[in-house]
């Protein structure tokens, strides 16, 4: 599978194709246009707690239960990772090869520096009619929690610009309960394009997104396989 970022005159798009590098332009397409996190637009997914305004400072406390709208169980988890993550487009082009969802339990992210990208899909959605164009895309402004209702189809939130710091908080169960897909083991490859359109971020982040990427998918297909 080849991810891969164009640069286009108003937006920026990644592509997620699942298939062989030299086939990427003969793949079913999709579009899937990225949409501000909020409390309703995510609630088929989980909830969500966006605050009242986003800075790129790490935030030194926790919202309080009534800010994160029922988001209670933050520290039940037997787990909790906070991390440094790679840029999406930091070191693109770069392999995405599965999505998941966990069986028996939620999952709370909370971006604690920098915006983030949220991929999730239908949680109803079963892996033996897993389809790839069903995704929706978030993009969460710092100081974002989401909590994925079990069973949400989902890729890890992924830094939109360096300097992202997330944390996860999860059961221990984690690794005996997730359901895991490998798309192209499905026969459902596809070329899916995210687009994060500019008014979303910003302009330093979309500055970011933009700088230094190929003009088209097709060089990003051919630079990824090298």
């Amino acid at each position: 599978m080849v991810v891969a970022v164009t640069h286009q005159p108003d937006d920026v798009e990644i592509v997620v194709a699942g298939a062989p590098r030299d086939a990427v332009t003969d793949l079913p397409r999709f579009e899937i246009v990225a949409q501000p996190l909020t409390p309703e637009a995510f609630a088929p997914f989980g909830r969500a707690y966006v605050p009242p305004s986003a800075t790129d400072e790490v935030a030194d406390h926790w919202p309080n239960k009534k800010q994160l709208g029922g988001i209670d169980h933050l520290w039940t988890g037997d787990t909790e990772q906070i991390h440094e993550e790679i840029a999406i487009v930091g070191g693109l082009p770069q392999p995405l090869f599965r999505t998941n969802r966990h069986l028996n339990f939620g999952q709370v992210f909370r971006c604690l520096q920098g915006w983030f990208g949220v991929v999730v899909a239908d949680p109803k959605m079963s892996h033996t009619a897993f389809d790839p164009g069903g995704h929706a895309l978030f993009v969460a402004p710092p100081g974002s929690v989401v909590q994925l209702d079990r069973l949400t189809w989902h890729v890890e939130p992924c830094a939109l610009a360096p300097g992202g710091v997330l944390s996860i908080s999860q059961s221990s169960g984690m690794y005996t309960s997730n359901n895991t897909v490998a798309i192209e083991d499905l026969g459902k490859q596809a070329l899916i394009r995210l687009t994060v359109p500019p008014e979303l971020v910003p302009l330093e982040v979309h500055r970011y997104l933009t700088r230094y990427l190929p003009e088209t998918a097709a060089e990003t297909a051919v630079a990824a396989a090298g």
